[in-house]
């Protein structure tokens, strides 16, 4: 296989926001759409985008113009060691209107748009990679309660088994075909088998109330759904070569980062804009006068109208150590971006070797258990016939157990797997 990039091709999958699961049942999409609508880390990550699009409504607005209505009433008196003529208290009646606009000359409100837009554009990804995490947490925690359901069920029927083949040599010890070795040797076996229970218990209600946190229920809301045992969905997916640029393309927290990327570089002209002049328009209209009786009078009537230029001459160098700041951080992000892409590729590799691992030990077990489970019938007949001691019938029975309890782990690693390779794709298909 080429380490370059894969692909996973999912033949059953269920669309959640363009993603899709590599397994699935009904169940599991019903959680699904629950962790979606109720989790709380996945609302915090979607009111951080409001957030940040309010935040790029207001730099935008910089570059607009600006109006605001006035009025103001007010009562002065004039000092008396201040020569003057007329009244000494007068009052002052005011109403308009100003306006202003700043008129982008050298880029600075237009890349600190950009920037805005990055921004916003990066908290998405960031929500949405949230969101690919929370249903892959889902799918694995379902997955391993039904992995932890069906080994209960093996062990369960084994313990029957058991205890069947413990009837058997208590009868035999009875008719003195046998001795208390053998029941003693019994015994054992099926107390072995017995102690493994409360820690595949433990391992189903852990995943159960793991799965209420994930989708912001109660866990006695999903008992009645995920108390009574079901099938370990099985993973049905296909590797194949792919195409890096699509792996790049598809990831958010790559595309977050490259959005990151952007908008660190914009930052750079909008601190460097603070080097040349900033120019404005200011102008305004109203009215006033001492009376408010003539502020409907055309005498009472003014208006100012003119440009404005700031420019910062002496600022003890904190321009150019904003620009220098800021360069820095594009090339933190930069730098970032290079990792994320690298530790990407890495985690892609990983989990299709993974996958594939987990799929050849699967197939080798359930070859194994078939092979164990002959052995147990041989084994038994022997010993009926007397031609074998008891211990083989023990033997042969204890490797079924543990073959048997290794294939149902090893069927949950396998959909485990392809959760993970659908987590490291950024949860979709590549075509």
């Amino acid at each position: 296989m080429r380490r370059a990039a894969f692909a996973l091709i999912f033949l059953l999958s269920l669309p959640v926001d363009g993603a899709r699961l590599p397994v699935s049942d009904a169940i599991l999409d019903a959680l699904v759409l629950d962790a979606i609508s109720n989790n709380f880390d996945l609302r915090v990550a979607a009111a951080r985008v409001r957030e940040e699009r309010a935040l790029r409504g207001i730099t935008a607005a910089r570059g607009k113009p600006q109006a605001a209505a006035l009025a103001s009433a007010a009562e002065f008196q004039r000092s008396l060691a201040v020569p003057g003529f007329g009244d000494r208290r007068q009052d002052v009646y005011d109403v308009g209107f100003d306006a202003s606009w700043e008129i982008d000359l050298f880029g600075g409100i237009r890349r600190d748009v950009e920037a805005a837009v990055a921004q916003v554009q990066a908290t998405d990804e960031q929500r949405r990679d949230v969101e690919i995490t929370l249903i892959a947490e889902v799918a694995r925690n379902y997955v391993e309660l039904r992995g932890a359901q069906k080994r209960l069920d093996v062990l369960d029927a084994r313990i029957q088994t058991l205890r069947e083949t413990l009837d058997m040599v208590r009868a035999r010890q009875q008719g003195g075909l046998t001795n208390d070795l053998d029941v003693a040797r019994s015994e054992a076996l099926l107390d072995d088998t017995l102690a493994s229970r409360p820690s595949l218990e433990y391992a189903s209600t852990s995943a159960m109330h793991r799965l209420a946190v994930l989708t912001g229920r109660q866990p006695q809301e999903l008992a009645e759904r995920l108390t009574t045992h079901a099938p370990i969905p099985s993973a049905q997916a296909e590797i194949s070569a792919g195409v890096p640029l699509d792996i790049i393309e598809r990831r958010p927290d790559i595309r977050r980062a490259e959005r990151e990327l952007a908008a660190a570089t914009a930052r750079i002209d909008v601190a460097r804009a603070d080097l040349y002049p900033r120019v404005a328009l200011f102008g305004g209209f109203g009215r006033r006068s001492d009376n408010t009786s003539d502020l409907l009078r055309p005498v009472s009537g003014y208006w100012s109208i003119g440009p404005a230029i700031q420019w910062p001459l002496l600022t003890g160098g904190r321009v150019r150590a904003q620009i220098d700041a800021k360069r820095a951080r594009r090339d933190e992000a930069e730098a970032e971006f290079r990792q994320t892409i690298l530790r990407a590729m890495e985690e892609v590799e990983n989990s299709v070797a993974g996958y594939s691992r987990d799929q050849n030990e699967r197939d080798r077990l359930a070859h194994a258990v078939s092979a164990e489970s002959r052995a147990v019938d041989l084994a038994e007949s022997r010993y009926r016939a007397g031609l074998d001691s008891f211990l083989a019938v023990l033997d042969a029975q204890r490797t079924l157990r543990d073959g048997e309890d290794r294939l149902a782990a090893a069927e949950t690693r396998v959909a485990v797997s392809a959760i993970s390779l659908y987590k490291s794709l950024g949860g979709g298909v590549i075509p």
